[in-house]
């Protein structure tokens, strides 16, 4: 199962916006969906000082729709990932139905 975080938005001084993952809400996602992954890079300057970038993407069911935001993330097994992208792919049958929807992740970490 997955969580969708939903930051906490606020304004700084110069009015830009800025998100509060301290007290983000976590929106459960009670269907199961399948987790695919994507990628893993590493790079770096030398062997100490490596970032790795980890990708994967949500598949939902058939007929689901996920109230998910590209400023959003999501949690699964204990980590969290940010929104890259979001595809929702038109039901051939419903008029302005949504078939499925896709969603792409990553995380850095180092």
């Amino acid at each position: 199962m997955i969580e969708i975080e939903r930051p906490v938005i606020t304004r700084d001084s110069y009015g830009n916006d800025t998100f509060d993952w301290d007290n983000a809400e976590l929106i459960p996602v009670p269907l199961p969906v399948s987790m695919q992954p994507l990628s893993q890079t590493e790079s770096g300057d030398n062997e100490f000082r490596q970032t790795v970038t980890t990708g994967f993407r949500v598949i939902s069911q058939a007929g689901v729709d996920i109230d998910v935001l590209d400023t959003d993330r999501i949690r699964w097994a204990g980590q969290s990932y940010d929104v890259t992208q979001i595809a929702r792919w038109p039901h051939p049958m419903i008029l302005n139905g949504v078939h499925h929807i896709e969603i792409q992740l990553e995380k850095v970490t180092g």
